[in-house]
């Protein structure tokens, strides 16, 4: 099946034409009904042959969005999604326009309303003699037009159960349970209902013969913790199959209950290569244990990462940040970096290094989230204060480059220093993958010059000296090396061969080195404790026993390159009695051997039909060893010429060899003709316009520019302009692309991201209620808050009850409400500026005798900071000791955020809630015990 899926993916490449980019823009909107939603994640991926992307990124203050998927191989179709309001997720699959762009735009539902009423509900019969209990859930209800969506059960032996309507279950040992089942409705409405069941003990009558299985799990670092064993024994008296997991050191162990005497039973556990070991075994007549044991391979190492950053103040304000210093493991990389800066703002463009300016002073929370290659993940957060008041500090911003005759020099130390009586500074930035560099001097005087310098390709430190203009802040200082000297490289490589069914011959000429160096030493490892450190080109070596070996080459040259190979090999039990032949040779063209060439070899006879597609390594060379159960007379391999036609070779093999060599002479690729597009993005302060400069774009010697294209991403288009300047009407978040196209036909494509950013119009409604009487609340409205120069014009108010909808621009407002009850007050509100908000908030009537038992049993005495920014403290007062409470943060809509329970003591209780996850707005924070249910509102900033 594996060969043949070889082949059809062959096929495919070879009809497919060239209508792929590897670089895709995708960007599109997200609304509900006509309103942009703003900060809202929407996920972009592709999986495409070796290229595995998925991005977040989030929507705008008019909500859209944009991403730059890159990749090293073409990027056949996009997959777009995000969710809506309920939670559900919408999903899109593009393909990419012949502009190498996809647009992929969402329409979402409205903000959820408050859930209606539901009630959870189950009926139960236990069967004592096999200790299973059949449950119902059909007197569970919910309000008119609702529907329930979702059912849980939890049976209290640790075993729970996922939408079922009426499962049974099977307890293993007698006792009183307490089984509780959860409800969730289309609407939102969750209820929960908990009864205690009672197993007893089987009457002596229905004893039934017992048997113990017990037994451990593990590898070569020892017991393998939380692995499942699947337990059975089939027979016309006895059927049972049963499922254990392994607990911290390895160990299992289940009963098996039947009327029969139970023969034998069969165990079995997955290995770490995703097959099952079974294992059957006969129980003795005298004994009520059998032991099964399981020896496991070794799991392969895990992927470690670590995200770490480094802060630096640019202004009183402005902030840049380092990601630098995340770390991975050996031969893993970074592929996504989501920056979350404290103040509802992000960057998910992956950016090595960023900046951003708060709006106001304060203490902020800056996350950094990364995600490798090998699917590791880490996060890593520190606070930083923003200033309230200016600094009184000279400050010089010092930039430039440092390049060679190949471009840009990225990792190259440039250090940074001015030396005065009054002040003395001394930094190193490191350059970035363009090779530029940027450092901020701060000091309490006027700094006039300042020195830069970098090591040049020979050792030598190139030094300059710079002085400073009195009307600027800004020094540039670029440095132009001198070309490196080739690095010197080597690579580890070998072939295997079975000589017999335990003897294996390696040989290493595949192994390669740079012009003028050498292999000088050799060590050879075969995986079952045995070496050569001869420097053997060729060795063998003859196994003692079948299994999976790994191989490995270590070579060190002259010039002390040091480089490792390793495979893995099978050593076969028994001989298994079929032709075989090898097939190898190479594929080179006048500039030596042509390394990842396809090469595709088949034997097609009515005995034997064989397709396998094998990889040229870096020396140009392949093999494969085909198996049949007759004699194999002749093979075909064809390859790729350089024109994009095939060459095909037949060979027929000779009766006294089992080896047929076919080798490949291409035709040179003609040179690529190099050019790079690149510009700069020059603000302009005092206008909404943004200067581009693209004579920094690049070309060969001998070739010119002569077609320019710039898309400023939003629809406009200019062409054939080195400086350009455009104006954008709209705040957002663009993608600026520059296209050039040179004299000798050589095409590139550089797009960039820029943000425009224009005063956003904000309000959010609050409003507290405090009771003033049995049945009088007080609504004060003075937190709700709005933008810098605007002010709130309308409020309208609407107490729950139905009766009663004050309208105007009432800031408090006293309500009596006419019987007990719960009822959803809501204020709305409307700026000057047209910005509108709307919150809601619970207020409970309750009779007054039941309100002052239960006020003298539980009562939030405070909760701060409000606004809180990463963590909520709270402090709850009890009654009683031991009272088991329930802490939730709701939005304004209803919608549990996040619940955690706490076991409450007499008197006063502290208990921390994170709230870093919480995007800035108001929430309730409600606490429920058994003899109360208590509701605050705070803020999140």
């Amino acid at each position: 099946m594996k060969r043949k899926a070889t082949l059809l993916l062959f096929i495919l490449l070879a009809l497919a034409g060239s209508g792929f980019a590897n670089k895709i823009l995708v960007k599109g909107y997200v609304k509900t009904g006509s309103a942009a939603v703003n900060h809202h994640a929407v996920n972009i991926s592709t999986d495409s042959g070796s290229c595995h992307i998925s991005h977040y990124v989030y929507t705008d203050s008019l909500g859209f969005y944009s991403d730059t998927l890159s990749c090293t191989t073409d990027i056949k179709s996009v997959v777009v999604s995000t969710a809506d309001c309920n939670g559900t997720i919408l999903s899109v699959t593009k393909l990419p326009t012949p502009n190498n762009y996809v647009e992929a735009n969402f329409s979402i539902c409205q903000a959820p309303v408050t859930p209606t009423n539901c009630k959870a509900d189950y009926y139960f019969s236990v069967d004592s003699a096999h200790r299973k209990v059949a449950f119902g859930s059909s007197t569970s209800n919910t309000a008119a037009g609702d529907s329930i969506i979702k059912r849980s059960w939890d049976f209290g032996d640790g075993k729970s159960e996922e939408n079922s309507f009426g499962p049974a279950h099977e307890y293993a040992q007698p006792g009183v349970y307490t089984v509780c089942f959860s409800i969730k409705t289309l609407k939102g409405c969750e209820s929960r209902v908990c009864k205690e069941i009672r197993i007893p003990k089987p009457a002596e009558s229905n004893k039934r013969d017992t048997l113990i299985v017990r037994g451990y799990v593990k590898n070569n670092t020892g017991g393998v913790k939380n692995r499942n064993v699947y337990i059975s024994t089939d027979s016309s008296a006895c059927t049972l199959k049963h499922q254990r997991t392994t607990d911290t050191s390895g160990y299992y162990a289940d009963t098996l209950f039947c009327t029969s005497f139970i023969k034998s039973v069969k165990a079995q556990t997955e290995n770490c290569d995703g097959k099952f070991i079974v294992i059957d075994k006969s129980r003795s007549t005298n004994s009520n244990v059998i032991e099964i044991n399981f020896e496991l391979c070794k799991p392969e190492t895990v992927v470690h990462c670590v995200a770490a950053f480094k802060s630096e103040h640019i202004n009183r304000v402005k902030m840049s940040f380092d990601s630098h210093a995340s770390t991975t493991a050996t031969g893993d990389s970074v592929i996504n970096r989501k920056w979350s800066f404290g103040d509802a703002a992000y960057d998910t463009l992956n950016h090595i290094n960023t900046t951003h300016e708060y709006a106001k002073p304060g203490t902020y929370t800056v996350c950094l989230q990364i995600k490798t290659v090998k699917g590791c993940e880490s996060s890593y957060c520190t606070t930083i204060k923003i200033e309230d008041s200016i600094i009184r500090k000279d400050t010089l911003i010092v930039r430039g480059y440092v390049k060679n005759s190949n471009g840009g020099v990225k990792s190259r130390n440039v250090y940074i220093s001015t030396d005065s009586s009054a002040c003395t500074l001394k930094h190193q930035r490191t350059t970035d993958t363009s090779g530029y560099y940027a450092d901020t001097l701060i000091c309490t005087s006027y700094i006039k010059s300042v020195k830069a310098q970098t090591e040049n390709c020979d050792g030598k430190f190139i030094v300059m000296d710079k002085s400073r203009s009195t009307n600027s802040n800004v020094i540039e200082i670029n440095f132009e090396l001198c070309k490196p000297e080739t690095v010197v490289h080597c690579v580890a490589a070998f072939k295997g061969e079975h000589i017999n069914r335990v003897k294996m011959s390696f040989d290493s000429h595949a192994s390669t080195n740079a012009t003028g160096d050498s292999v000088i030493n050799r060590k050879w490892s075969f995986g079952d404790a045995a070496y050569d450190t001869l420097n053997h080109i060729n060795t063998t070596h003859e196994y003692a026993k079948p299994g999976v070996y790994n191989v490995c080459l270590q070579i060190k040259t002259a010039k002390g390159c040091e480089s490792s190979y390793c495979t893995t090999i099978k050593i076969e039990d028994s001989i298994i009695r079929k032709d075989t032949l090898i097939v190898r040779g190479y594929v080179k063209n006048s500039n030596g051997g042509v390394k990842s060439s396809n090469v595709y070899i088949s034997t097609d006879s009515s005995a034997c039909t064989l397709k396998h597609q094998r990889t040229t390594d870096t020396s140009g060379y392949y093999a494969d060893t085909l198996i049949c159960t007759s004699f194999i007379k002749s093979v075909k391999a064809q390859t790729e010429n350089c024109d994009g036609k095939y060459i095909i070779i037949e060979k027929g093999r000779t009766t006294t060899s089992n080896v047929i060599e076919i080798n490949f002479s291409l035709c040179i690729p003609p040179p690529p003709v190099t050019c790079h597009a690149d510009f700069r993005v020059t603000p302009d302060s005092n206008s909404n316009k943004i200067k581009f400069n693209s004579n920094i774009s690049s070309t060969l010697a001998g070739d010119s520019i002569i077609a320019r294209r710039w898309e400023f991403g939003d629809g406009k288009i200019e062409l054939n302009a080195v400086e350009i300047s455009h104006d954008y009407p709209n705040a957002g978040i663009y993608i600026v692309c520059l296209t050039i196209k040179t004299a000798k036909g050589c095409e590139s494509k550089e797009c960039k991201q820029i943000k425009i950013e224009r005063p956003e119009i904000r309000c959010i409604a609050q409003f507290t209620a405090e009771r003033d009487g049995a049945n009088k609340i007080n609504f004060d409205s003075h937190l709700s808050f709005t933008s810098q120069g605007d002010s709130i014009n309308q409020r309208k108010w609407f107490f729950g009850d139905g009766l009663q909808i004050i309208t105007g621009n009432q800031v408090k407002i006293a309500k009596e409400y006419s019987r007990p009850g719960i009822y959803t007050a809501c204020l709305y509100i409307k700026t000057a500026k047209n910005c509108e908000a709307k919150f809601c908030l619970p207020v409970s009537i309750q009779d007054t005798i039941r309100n002052s038992t239960n006020d003298e049993k539980i009562k939030i005495v405070s909760l701060y900071p409000s606004p809180a920014v990463t963590q909520l403290t709270v402090v709850v007062w009890s009654a009683n000791d031991n009272v088991q409470a329930e802490l939730g943060v709701f939005d304004v809509y209803g919608n549990k955020k996040s619940t955690s329970s706490r076991l409450l003591q007499k008197g006063d209780n502290i208990v921390v809630i994170p709230v870093s996850g919480l995007i800035a707005g108001p929430y309730v924070l409600k606490v429920t015990t058994p003899v109360g249910v208590k509701s605050r509102q705070f803020y999140k900033f």
